[in-house]
């Protein structure tokens, strides 16, 4: 989009819970001069370059934004200083299923609010098999995220708790037409 990139990684210290982390990365990134914030998560393979140019114009003309995800939370929040400093003072729901209600009811008071699409937070096995269901993915990215969960299943087994079994058939390439693939669950 050509803005600013921030990692988290480089703006907390890695202690503390969830919602302590979060703080200090918004806090941080404030502290550095910023006076608008695109938080986005690593766990929503649905967004894509169009949303995030989408959720810069917005915050850019004033109205703050958000991307609710399937589960009742977040997978982007957009705001600017001001927003943040009235969000300080209320309790969060970090990693519950009402933070988008939450985070909407309160920024909506001194905001006007633009919402992205509804999409799919990858947080289980189910949630990948959905998001492909729903278009949000490729079968190529669905395949790299089961990869990827069989790879770190040990580091984060919280995340994961089930299996994703996907099998699929290959037809001939001398056959007519667009390959053919059917995946069974």
């Amino acid at each position: 989009t050509g803005s600013p990139v921030l990692l988290s990684g480089n703006l907390i210290d890695h202690e503390g819970s969830f919602k302590d982390q979060i703080k200090n990365a918004f806090n941080r990134a404030f502290e550095l001069g910023y006076e608008n914030i695109l938080c986005i998560g690593n766990d929503c393979p649905g967004l894509h370059f169009e949303s995030l140019k989408t959720a810069q114009a917005l915050l850019e003309s004033g109205k703050s934004v958000l991307g609710p995800d399937h589960s009742g939370g977040v997978y982007l929040i957009g705001i600017n200083r001001q927003i943040w400093q009235n969000l300080k003072g209320s309790r969060i729901p970090w990693q519950e299923d009402n933070l988008f209600d939450h985070l909407h009811q309160v920024v909506s008071q001194c905001s006007e609010v633009g919402l992205l699409e509804k999409l799919h937070d990858i947080h289980s096995t189910k949630a990948i098999r959905q998001s492909w269901l729903d278009g949000e993915l490729s079968l190529s990215e669905m395949l790299d995220w089961q990869q990827f969960i069989q790879e770190n299943e040990n580091t984060v087994p919280s995340l994961f708790t089930e299996k994703l079994s996907v099998r699929f058939f290959c037809y001939p390439r001398d056959l007519r037409g667009p390959p053919l693939a059917r995946l069974t669950y």
